[in-house]
């Protein structure tokens, strides 16, 4: 495996750690997150990070994704170009859309008995690509597994969370992420956010990860070695509750080119949809994630004497 180059990016993150020692090195020998999906083509690795895989404070919005996927139904959106999306299922007066894309992922799709289902439960929309340099990828990660534990602390206990079934009660993946990075934007000018990320970080921590920032998702990935490939294009995925953030990252072996793209997303869709997995191994991931969550608020609570919870962001410069 390569050694990381020590960049200024590198070296910039590394100074952005969590402040009050939330999550000390003992969390590594920790159960992680839920696992990814990895495939492999000739062309290129992709690593997918499901939203159905991952733990939410909303049961109900476990319960409903988890029959959806019983049903074999899914509901998905592609977001190819700034004006094209591709996906949704057709009313009953429409046609469905005839575009080679989504032709073979509804084949696939088939072969397992699923179909794309019309305001289905099981949903996945999948943004566009941004493609983070092969140099910065580690990095990236890094940022992402702080944001991750900082929305684990930001959301509150687990153990409590896991009996509320009320949206408005939990704090979603999406408004933990939004804290996260309103807390960067404002490194150096206001240190009364500093409880979130390190008071002596540099702005140039958040101007550095933000030019892939449309990319980030608050995840935890295991160590993927990456740098060797020519380019990685990183997609955010999000649910129809906002409440969990996938991921779908393609690293291309050689240039990118859309026959390789078209393989990719294709694998990567039809992973998304569930329709290659058991509701036993989606349970599984839930628990694991799940489990990883309690054992960051327990290190919290261990060394905060119980004050978990981050100083609230405050908006509007005041």
């Amino acid at each position: 495996m390569k050694v990381t180059q020590n960049t200024p990016l590198t070296k910039l993150v590394k100074r952005g750690a969590l402040a009050l020692g939330l999550i000390a090195t003992t969390l590594a020998s920790i159960t992680s997150q839920a696992a990814p999906l990895v495939y492999e083509t000739e062309a290129a690795k992709i690593i997918v990070v499901r939203p159905i895989d991952l733990w939410s404070g909303d049961k109900s919005v476990l319960e409903d994704s988890l029959n959806a996927l019983k049903g074999k139904g899914a509901q998905y959106y592609i977001k190819l170009k700034e004006k094209q999306t591709l996906g949704g299922s057709p009313t009953l007066l429409q046609k469905p859309l005839d575009h080679p894309l989504l032709n073979e992922i509804a084949q696939k799709m088939a072969a397992s008995g699923f179909t794309n289902k019309r305001d289905c439960l099981n949903f996945s929309s999948i943004m566009l690509p941004v493609s983070v340099p092969s140099a910065a990828i580690k990095d990236f990660f890094d940022y992402q597994a702080d944001v991750y534990k900082q929305a684990v602390i930001a959301q509150g206990d687990p153990t409590a969370l896991q009996s509320k079934t009320s949206r408005n009660k939990f704090i979603g993946a999406i408004a933990s992420l939004g804290l996260t990075l309103a807390a960067g934007e404002r490194f150096g000018l206001d240190k009364g956010v500093g409880t979130m990320m390190s008071t002596n970080t540099s702005m140039d921590v958040y101007y550095a990860i933000s030019r892939y920032n449309a990319g980030l998702a608050p995840i935890e990935l295991p160590s993927l070695d990456l740098e060797s490939f020519k380019q990685i294009d990183v997609r955010r995925v999000t649910t129809t509750g906002l409440d969990r953030i996938g991921q779908i990252i393609i690293a291309y072996k050689d240039e990118k080119t859309e026959a390789a793209e078209h393989e990719a997303l294709v694998i990567a869709v039809v992973a998304l949809t569930g329709a290659n997995s058991t509701t036993a191994e989606i349970e599984q991931a839930r628990k694991e994630d799940f489990a990883r969550r309690k054992a960051i608020w327990g290190k919290c609570v261990a060394d905060g004497g119980g004050a978990c919870k981050p100083e609230p962001i405050r908006r509007g410069g005041g």
